[in-house]
């Protein structure tokens, strides 16, 4: 049967900042600086993990959470994809989220003074996922062409998301905030069954889900993945209660199922019973 796994996306509204200068920032003085922060202001966010830890949409970063920024400087001129619009103002830079709901990061950069020089930024999370970036550079034009493989084990697997490209931002237009906009970049599957007594799952498994893909555009929603690869299987032991409960939840690259793809369930089920009657002999 050809089915398609449906894109589930949801939004996050997030004041970001940069870190490690790459490029030299003109400032007019020392007490004019003002530092480029972070700083949440949505709640749209889920976990970095499909198991036991995973976030419903609706709830926010938790406390320790990373997401991985890239800034972009442009003097005089707007964002495009040419050679003055590379990763050298910040690349790769760890941003971590506080208990306190603050986002800290090291060493603190600041926004130039020129009105004329423009800052862009683009993200992902979470910052610890394995990305193959291509060849991407901190003097590579553009954003980078981003390739994903999910783990398999459910207790490895990411939720991944990629920001929209906060682009052409300056001191004055922002003071100290950049705001980013995070989308999911996988498809959620769930299974459920919602009736029944008296039984208990044991395991679940697919088989044939390709777990790699390649997104030329990370910035731009609803993501195109292309080259989907590393078809595989995936599996969990459980004894939940059948009964209104989610018995898996497993985060996948978007695409198109192929009709040799299983699902399979093995459980436990008791059955009622009782002694049997007999007539009076005669």
């Amino acid at each position: 049967m050809y089915r398609r796994f449906i894109h589930t996306l949801a939004v996050l509204a997030l004041a970001a900042g940069a870190s490690s200068c790459l490029k030299t920032e003109r400032f007019e003085g020392e007490d004019d600086r003002v530092p480029v922060g972070f700083g949440t202001y949505g709640k749209r966010v889920v976990g970095t993990k499909a198991g036991s830890s995973f976030i419903a949409p609706g709830e926010d970063f938790p406390e320790g959470a990373q997401i991985m920024v890239y800034g972009f400087y442009h003097d005089n001129s707007t964002w495009s994809t040419d050679a003055d619009n590379a990763p050298d103002f910040m690349y790769g830079q760890d941003v971590t989220r506080q208990s306190d709901g603050t986002w800290t990061y090291g060493p603190v950069k600041y926004w130039p003074n020129e009105t004329t020089d423009l800052l862009s930024f683009w993200a992902y999370y979470p910052a610890g996922a394995v990305l193959n970036l291509n060849g991407y550079g901190n003097e590579t034009p553009g954003l980078p062409t981003v390739t994903f493989t999910q783990p398999a084990d459910p207790e490895s697997q990411v939720d991944l998301l990629f920001s929209e490209l906060s682009r052409d931002l300056s001191k004055p237009s922002v003071g100290s905030t950049v705001n980013l906009v995070f989308r999911h970049a996988l498809a959620l599957v769930e299974f459920r069954l919602s009736e029944g007594t008296g039984a208990r799952v044991t395991g679940m498994g697919l088989t044939n889900i390709y777990w790699e893909g390649t997104v030329t555009d990370p910035s731009t929603a609803p993501f195109v993945w292309t080259g989907q690869t590393g078809k595989g299987g995936y599996s969990i032991e459980t004894e939940t209660e059948i009964s209104g409960t989610t018995l898996l939840r497993m985060l996948a690259i978007p695409q198109d199922i192929d009709p040799d793809a299983t699902f399979s369930l093995t459980a436990d089920i008791t059955f009622a019973s009782s002694d049997p009657t007999y007539d009076d002999p005669i």
